[in-house]
Protein backbone atom coordinates (compact mmCIF):
# COMPACT_ATOMS: atom_id res chain seq x y z
CA UNK A 1 0.00 0.00 0.00
CA UNK A 2 2.92 2.35 0.69
CA UNK A 3 4.26 1.70 -2.81
CA UNK A 4 0.89 2.72 -4.26
CA UNK A 5 0.38 5.76 -2.01
CA UNK A 6 3.44 7.90 -1.19
CA UNK A 7 6.01 5.79 -3.02
CA UNK A 8 5.29 7.17 -6.55
CA UNK A 9 5.33 10.77 -5.30
CA UNK A 10 8.72 10.35 -3.61
CA UNK A 11 10.05 8.44 -6.62
CA UNK A 12 8.92 11.21 -8.98
CA UNK A 13 10.58 13.86 -6.79
CA UNK A 14 13.87 11.94 -6.87
CA UNK A 15 13.66 11.65 -10.66
CA UNK A 16 12.88 15.36 -11.01
CA UNK A 17 16.00 16.25 -9.04
CA UNK A 18 18.02 14.08 -11.47
CA UNK A 19 19.41 12.00 -8.64
CA UNK A 20 19.55 9.05 -11.02
CA UNK A 21 20.52 9.98 -14.55
CA UNK A 22 18.66 7.18 -16.35
CA UNK A 23 15.34 7.61 -14.51
CA UNK A 24 14.38 11.12 -15.66
CA UNK A 25 11.56 9.55 -17.69
CA UNK A 26 9.60 8.90 -14.49
CA UNK A 27 9.88 12.49 -13.24
CA UNK A 28 7.35 13.92 -15.72
CA UNK A 29 4.11 15.48 -14.40
CA UNK A 30 0.71 14.66 -15.86
CA UNK A 31 -2.50 16.61 -15.63
CA UNK A 32 -3.31 19.85 -13.81
CA UNK A 33 -2.46 18.30 -10.41
CA UNK A 34 0.99 17.10 -11.55
CA UNK A 35 0.10 13.45 -11.02
CA UNK A 36 3.10 11.10 -11.27
CA UNK A 37 1.39 8.68 -13.68
CA UNK A 38 4.58 7.11 -14.95
CA UNK A 39 5.82 6.65 -11.40
CA UNK A 40 2.45 5.11 -10.44
CA UNK A 41 2.70 2.59 -13.28
CA UNK A 42 6.29 1.69 -12.38
CA UNK A 43 5.56 1.27 -8.66
CA UNK A 44 2.39 -0.73 -9.43
CA UNK A 45 4.38 -3.15 -11.58
CA UNK A 46 7.02 -3.45 -8.85
CA UNK A 47 4.34 -4.15 -6.22
CA UNK A 48 2.75 -6.81 -8.43
CA UNK A 49 6.11 -8.56 -8.79
CA UNK A 50 6.49 -8.69 -5.02
CA UNK A 51 2.91 -9.94 -4.56
CA UNK A 52 3.41 -12.68 -7.16
CA UNK A 53 6.09 -14.22 -4.95
CA UNK A 54 3.21 -15.63 -2.92
CA UNK A 55 5.10 -15.68 0.38
CA UNK A 56 5.68 -12.30 2.01
CA UNK A 57 7.90 -13.89 4.65
CA UNK A 58 10.59 -14.10 1.96
CA UNK A 59 10.86 -10.32 1.71
CA UNK A 60 9.57 -9.49 5.19
CA UNK A 61 13.01 -8.99 6.76
CA UNK A 62 14.27 -6.85 3.90
CA UNK A 63 11.14 -4.65 3.89
CA UNK A 64 11.26 -4.28 7.68
CA UNK A 65 14.95 -3.40 7.59
CA UNK A 66 14.34 -0.85 4.82
CA UNK A 67 11.70 0.88 6.92
CA UNK A 68 13.97 0.80 9.98
CA UNK A 69 16.82 2.24 7.91
CA UNK A 70 14.53 5.06 6.79
CA UNK A 71 13.48 5.78 10.38
CA UNK A 72 17.13 5.69 11.48
CA UNK A 73 18.10 8.23 8.81
CA UNK A 74 15.18 10.54 9.67
CA UNK A 75 16.06 10.45 13.38
CA UNK A 76 19.73 11.05 12.67
CA UNK A 77 18.85 13.92 10.31
CA UNK A 78 16.89 15.58 13.13
CA UNK A 79 19.83 15.14 15.50
CA UNK A 80 22.35 16.41 12.95
CA UNK A 81 20.30 19.52 12.15
CA UNK A 82 20.02 20.33 15.87
CA UNK A 83 23.71 19.64 16.51
CA UNK A 84 24.72 21.93 13.64
CA UNK A 85 22.50 24.67 15.13
CA UNK A 86 21.08 25.47 11.75
CA UNK A 87 18.78 28.52 12.01
CA UNK A 88 16.45 27.00 9.41
CA UNK A 89 15.76 24.01 11.65
CA UNK A 90 13.09 24.93 14.19
CA UNK A 91 11.23 21.75 15.23
CA UNK A 92 7.76 22.26 16.66
CA UNK A 93 7.34 18.75 18.07
CA UNK A 94 5.65 18.79 21.52
CA UNK A 95 8.32 16.49 22.97
CA UNK A 96 11.66 16.77 21.18
CA UNK A 97 15.25 16.31 22.23
CA UNK A 98 18.21 15.97 19.88
CA UNK A 99 19.77 13.22 21.99
CA UNK A 100 16.51 11.29 21.95
CA UNK A 101 16.61 11.43 18.14
CA UNK A 102 20.15 10.05 18.19
CA UNK A 103 19.04 7.30 20.56
CA UNK A 104 16.12 6.47 18.24
CA UNK A 105 18.48 6.22 15.26
CA UNK A 106 20.83 3.92 17.16
CA UNK A 107 17.88 1.80 18.36
CA UNK A 108 16.65 1.33 14.78
CA UNK A 109 20.11 0.16 13.71
CA UNK A 110 20.29 -2.30 16.63
CA UNK A 111 16.89 -3.75 15.74
CA UNK A 112 18.00 -4.14 12.13
CA UNK A 113 20.95 -6.26 13.22
CA UNK A 114 18.70 -8.28 15.54
CA UNK A 115 16.34 -9.11 12.65
CA UNK A 116 19.07 -10.11 10.20
CA UNK A 117 22.75 -9.31 10.21
CA UNK A 118 23.53 -10.08 6.57
CA UNK A 119 20.45 -8.27 5.27
CA UNK A 120 21.35 -5.22 7.35
CA UNK A 121 24.86 -5.25 5.89
CA UNK A 122 23.35 -5.63 2.41
CA UNK A 123 21.10 -2.61 2.91
CA UNK A 124 23.99 -0.58 4.35
CA UNK A 125 26.05 -1.50 1.30
CA UNK A 126 23.25 -0.40 -1.05
CA UNK A 127 22.92 2.90 0.81
CA UNK A 128 26.69 3.45 0.63
CA UNK A 129 26.77 2.69 -3.10
CA UNK A 130 23.88 5.09 -3.69
CA UNK A 131 25.64 7.88 -1.78
CA UNK A 132 28.90 7.19 -3.64
CA UNK A 133 27.06 7.31 -6.97
CA UNK A 134 25.45 10.68 -6.19
CA UNK A 135 28.76 12.04 -4.89
CA UNK A 136 30.58 10.96 -8.05
CA UNK A 137 27.91 12.56 -10.23
CA UNK A 138 28.63 15.94 -8.68
CA UNK A 139 25.04 17.16 -8.66
CA UNK A 140 24.67 20.95 -8.82
CA UNK A 141 21.68 20.87 -6.46
CA UNK A 142 21.49 22.94 -3.29
CA UNK A 143 19.11 21.46 -0.72
CA UNK A 144 20.43 23.53 2.17
CA UNK A 145 21.71 20.40 3.89
CA UNK A 146 23.33 20.42 7.31
CA UNK A 147 26.83 19.99 5.85
CA UNK A 148 26.76 23.70 5.01
CA UNK A 149 25.68 24.54 8.56
CA UNK A 150 28.50 22.37 9.95
CA UNK A 151 31.05 24.00 7.63
CA UNK A 152 29.96 27.50 8.64
CA UNK A 153 29.97 26.72 12.36
CA UNK A 154 33.36 24.97 12.19
CA UNK A 155 34.84 27.90 10.27
CA UNK A 156 33.44 30.40 12.80
CA UNK A 157 34.66 28.43 15.82
CA UNK A 158 38.07 27.81 14.24
CA UNK A 159 38.54 31.47 13.34
CA UNK A 160 37.63 32.50 16.89
CA UNK A 161 40.18 30.04 18.30
CA UNK A 162 43.11 31.18 16.16
CA UNK A 163 42.22 34.84 16.74
CA UNK A 164 42.52 34.37 20.51
CA UNK A 165 45.94 32.68 20.28
CA UNK A 166 49.27 34.43 19.82
CA UNK A 167 51.13 33.85 16.57
CA UNK A 168 54.18 31.59 16.46
CA UNK A 169 56.88 31.52 13.82
CA UNK A 170 56.40 27.77 13.31
CA UNK A 171 52.83 28.36 12.18
CA UNK A 172 53.61 31.17 9.76
CA UNK A 173 51.72 31.03 6.46
CA UNK A 174 51.95 33.42 3.51
CA UNK A 175 48.60 35.20 3.33
CA UNK A 176 48.54 37.05 0.04
CA UNK A 177 46.60 40.09 -1.13
CA UNK A 178 47.01 39.77 -4.88
CA UNK A 179 46.56 42.85 -7.07
CA UNK A 180 44.99 41.32 -10.12
CA UNK A 181 42.33 43.74 -11.22
CA UNK A 182 40.02 41.45 -13.15
CA UNK A 183 41.58 38.03 -12.38
CA UNK A 184 40.29 36.57 -15.65
CA UNK A 185 42.54 39.03 -17.50
CA UNK A 186 45.65 37.87 -15.57
CA UNK A 187 45.31 34.07 -15.22
CA UNK A 188 49.08 33.54 -15.15
CA UNK A 189 49.50 35.87 -12.16
CA UNK A 190 46.61 34.18 -10.34
CA UNK A 191 48.04 30.74 -11.07
CA UNK A 192 51.50 31.79 -9.83
CA UNK A 193 50.11 33.09 -6.53
CA UNK A 194 47.96 29.98 -6.17
CA UNK A 195 51.04 27.79 -6.61
CA UNK A 196 52.52 29.55 -3.55
CA UNK A 197 49.51 29.20 -1.25
CA UNK A 198 48.39 25.81 -2.69
CA UNK A 199 45.04 26.19 -0.97
CA UNK A 200 46.74 25.91 2.46
CA UNK A 201 46.83 29.63 3.20
CA UNK A 202 44.83 32.74 2.40
CA UNK A 203 44.78 34.16 -1.11
CA UNK A 204 42.66 37.23 -1.91
CA UNK A 205 42.33 38.56 -5.44
CA UNK A 206 41.94 42.34 -5.12
CA UNK A 207 40.15 44.32 -7.82
CA UNK A 208 39.72 48.09 -7.68
CA UNK A 209 36.78 48.80 -9.99
CA UNK A 210 37.37 52.28 -11.54
CA UNK A 211 33.85 53.54 -11.00
CA UNK A 212 32.34 56.15 -8.64
CA UNK A 213 30.45 54.81 -5.66
CA UNK A 214 26.71 54.91 -6.27
CA UNK A 215 23.69 52.64 -5.95
CA UNK A 216 24.31 51.09 -9.35
CA UNK A 217 27.91 50.12 -8.61
CA UNK A 218 26.95 47.95 -5.65
CA UNK A 219 24.88 45.73 -7.93
CA UNK A 220 27.77 45.61 -10.41
CA UNK A 221 30.25 44.65 -7.70
CA UNK A 222 27.98 41.85 -6.46
CA UNK A 223 27.62 40.50 -9.99
CA UNK A 224 31.39 40.66 -10.48
CA UNK A 225 31.92 38.75 -7.25
CA UNK A 226 29.60 35.95 -8.37
CA UNK A 227 31.16 35.73 -11.84
CA UNK A 228 34.77 35.80 -10.66
CA UNK A 229 34.07 33.27 -7.90
CA UNK A 230 32.64 30.92 -10.53
CA UNK A 231 35.67 31.57 -12.75
CA UNK A 232 38.09 30.71 -9.94
CA UNK A 233 36.14 27.55 -9.19
CA UNK A 234 36.33 26.54 -12.86
CA UNK A 235 40.08 27.26 -12.88
CA UNK A 236 40.50 25.27 -9.63
CA UNK A 237 42.01 28.26 -7.87
CA UNK A 238 41.49 28.34 -4.11
CA UNK A 239 41.15 32.06 -3.58
CA UNK A 240 38.68 34.76 -2.60
CA UNK A 241 37.70 37.60 -4.89
CA UNK A 242 37.52 41.05 -3.26
CA UNK A 243 36.21 43.87 -5.49
CA UNK A 244 35.98 47.48 -4.39
CA UNK A 245 34.66 50.49 -6.32
CA UNK A 246 36.86 53.58 -6.36
CA UNK A 247 37.86 55.98 -9.11
CA UNK A 248 41.35 56.38 -7.62
CA UNK A 249 43.52 53.25 -7.73
CA UNK A 250 45.75 54.18 -4.80
CA UNK A 251 42.83 55.07 -2.52
CA UNK A 252 41.08 51.88 -3.56
CA UNK A 253 44.11 49.83 -2.57
CA UNK A 254 44.33 51.72 0.73
CA UNK A 255 40.77 50.68 1.47
CA UNK A 256 41.40 47.08 0.42
CA UNK A 257 44.47 46.84 2.65
CA UNK A 258 42.35 47.96 5.60
CA UNK A 259 39.25 45.85 5.06
CA UNK A 260 40.59 42.62 3.53
CA UNK A 261 40.47 39.55 5.74
CA UNK A 262 38.89 38.72 9.08
CA UNK A 263 40.57 38.13 12.42
CA UNK A 264 43.89 36.32 11.95
CA UNK A 265 42.96 35.59 8.34
CA UNK A 266 44.42 38.85 7.09
CA UNK A 267 46.97 39.37 4.32
CA UNK A 268 50.60 39.66 5.37
CA UNK A 269 51.96 39.92 1.81
CA UNK A 270 51.06 42.42 -0.91
CA UNK A 271 51.57 40.70 -4.25
CA UNK A 272 51.39 42.50 -7.60
CA UNK A 273 52.57 42.00 -11.14
CA UNK A 274 55.71 43.64 -12.46
CA UNK A 275 55.04 46.80 -14.44
CA UNK A 276 56.80 46.50 -17.80
CA UNK A 277 55.55 49.55 -19.66
CA UNK A 278 57.46 52.10 -17.59
CA UNK A 279 58.49 54.24 -20.56
CA UNK A 280 55.77 53.24 -23.03
CA UNK A 281 53.54 56.25 -22.33
CA UNK A 282 56.32 58.71 -21.73
CA UNK A 283 55.32 61.71 -19.66
CA UNK A 284 51.65 60.76 -19.97
CA UNK A 285 52.33 57.66 -17.87
CA UNK A 286 53.89 59.50 -14.92
CA UNK A 287 50.65 59.27 -12.92
CA UNK A 288 50.47 55.49 -13.48
CA UNK A 289 54.06 55.06 -12.32
CA UNK A 290 53.40 57.27 -9.30
CA UNK A 291 50.34 55.20 -8.36
CA UNK A 292 52.27 51.94 -8.80
CA UNK A 293 55.18 53.04 -6.58
CA UNK A 294 52.77 54.62 -4.11
CA UNK A 295 50.83 51.38 -3.72
CA UNK A 296 54.05 49.45 -3.07
CA UNK A 297 54.94 51.89 -0.28
CA UNK A 298 51.50 51.59 1.34
CA UNK A 299 51.92 48.18 2.90
CA UNK A 300 54.14 47.58 5.91
CA UNK A 301 52.87 44.58 7.95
Amino acid sequence: MTNLDQGPINFQAACKDSLFAHLKYFGKDNGPNSLPRRAYIFMSCLTMVLVLIGDLNVVNDIVSNLFLATYALVNYACFDASFARSPGWRPQFPYYNMWLSLFGAALCVVIMFVLSVWKTLLIAGLFALTMLYMHRRGLEVNWGDTSQAHAYRNALVGLSKITNHADHVKNYRPQILLMTGNPASRPALVDFANSITKGDSLLISAHVVPYPQCERIFSLVRNLEVQMTDWMKAMKVRAFYQPLANEDLRRGMQNLLQISGLGKLRPNILFCGWKEDWAAKGRDGIDDVDNYVGILSLYSP
